[in-house]
């Protein structure tokens, strides 16, 4: 009996194994360890639940895993999370999974590691231009996919129209760039425009590479084509929903009501901004961030960037508490490099008098003095810079333009 419509479970840009420590969010490296295994997890459940929705296929399109980054029992443990279920597994490898004679999703490579090879009921697609695959028990139901090669790729895939063997229901699957939606500073792969997929044969394309969920809808009303986004949050710029979709395609699309998107993952990335100008000590520097927080209803699972921003007296040398770095969410950074020092007009009354400091600051604030008695504004404030650039000096802080 030839299929009219197929049930699907799609996810890609799992990123199993990427680093995580460090970078723009100061993860630890005991943290960037725990959000790795709770990829797996979250991986885990995906199949789970692609078993309880009662799918018949699961399409992965890509960054399933980073090569450059595996660790030693990343294959099997995906050998063994696939061969648990009979539902066909369809991987379109990406640009950090990509597909080489070299690579994992080689069975060579893999048997010659760990002595086994990926599941039957697991389809990648290992070719660098476009193949179709034919399910065995799925009458009516054809897959064309292509792997990604070792190096991005600006050739564009789908401008000549896919031919071959005619189907009740044609999915694709690819990891690709959409055109005029490249996010910052993402890599521009096999990219493609909404009206060169409207032109193929795909009832549904399937797709990976952006981070965010999204989907392309025809003059019809059908989704064509959509990326499922990242499986787990791991970035500060992307914002979800993160997780996979769930849907049934027929001929001509999906309708709206049939794709469902489900979240494997409540942990949150946040990023916010805090001004500290005319705050004067560390503790008041806190409370702002706290006030920041309950605004934000950041919660003890989240991971927070903190941007610091206007002036403070000691500049980027604020020190915060362990209490708040450590107690107050999973991971928090703050960042105090944009800060700019905001010295006191009045001299400290324990400094010296005849210290250079003590002598430099009497006679510009006497001068200022002067300024401001004349009413002379643009010279007080003039003079006003030239003893916040002086003070930086003699401390060796970062001299940053001020606006006169």
């Amino acid at each position: 009996m030839a299929i009219n419509s197929i049930k699907f479970l799609q996810l890609s840009d799992v990123h199993l194994d990427r680093p995580m420590f460090g970078g723009t969010l100061g993860l630890a490296t005991e943290k960037a360890e725990i959000l790795r295994q709770e990829l797996k997890a979250a991986l885990a459940k995906a199949i789970t639940l692609a078993v309880e929705e009662a799918v018949d296929i699961i399409l992965i399109a890509g960054d399933l895993f980073e090569e450059e980054n595996l660790v030693a029992d990343t294959i099997p443990f995906l050998h063994d999370l696939f061969r648990r279920v009979s539902i066909p597994v369809v991987i379109a490898p990406g640009n950090e999974d990509f597909y080489s004679a070299a690579s994992h999703y080689s069975n060579n490579i893999s048997f010659a590691r760990f002595g086994d090879v990926w599941p039957e009921n697991v389809h990648i697609f290992r070719k660098h231009e476009f193949s179709t695959l034919i399910l065995k028990d799925f009458d009516g139901l054809v897959i064309s996919g292509i792997a990604h090669a070792t190096e991005p790729s600006e050739q564009r895939l789908l401008t000549t129209k896919l031919t071959g063997t005619s189907a009740n229901v044609h999915i694709g699957i690819m990891h690709g760039s959409l055109d005029d939606n490249l996010p910052p500073g993402k890599i521009l792969t096999q990219p493609f425009s909404n009206q060169e997929v409207f032109k193929q044969p795909f009832d549904y394309l399937a797709l990976g590479h952006y981070h965010e969920s999204s989907s392309l809808i025809d003059e019809r009303g059908l989704i064509r084509a959509a990326y499922s986004g990242s499986l787990c949050p791991f970035e500060l710029d992307v914002k979800g929903p993160f997780g996979l979709q769930i849907g049934t395609v027929e001929k001509g699309g999906v309708r709206k009501g049939e794709l469902s998107h489900f979240q494997m993952d409540d942990r949150r990335i946040i990023g916010t901004h805090v001004d500290v100008t005319g705050l004067s000590r560390n503790y008041h520097v806190e409370n702002a961030i706290q006030k920041e927080f309950e605004v934000k209803q950041v919660k003890q699972n989240d991971i927070v960037l903190v941007e610091l921003t206007g002036s403070f007296p000691t500049g980027s040398r604020i020190q915060l508490s362990d209490a708040l770095l450590e107690k107050t969410c999973f991971s928090l950074r703050v960042n105090t490099e944009n800060v700019k020092t905001e010295w006191s007009m009045n001299v400290d009354p324990s400094l010296n008098p005849s210290t250079t400091e003590a002598v430099f600051r009497n006679r510009l604030k006497d001068m200022m003095d002067e300024a401001d008695s004349r009413g002379d504004q643009t010279e007080y404030i003039r003079l006003q810079n030239a003893l916040y650039y002086g003070l930086d000096a003699i401390y060796k802080s970062p001299i940053k333009p001020r606006q006169v």
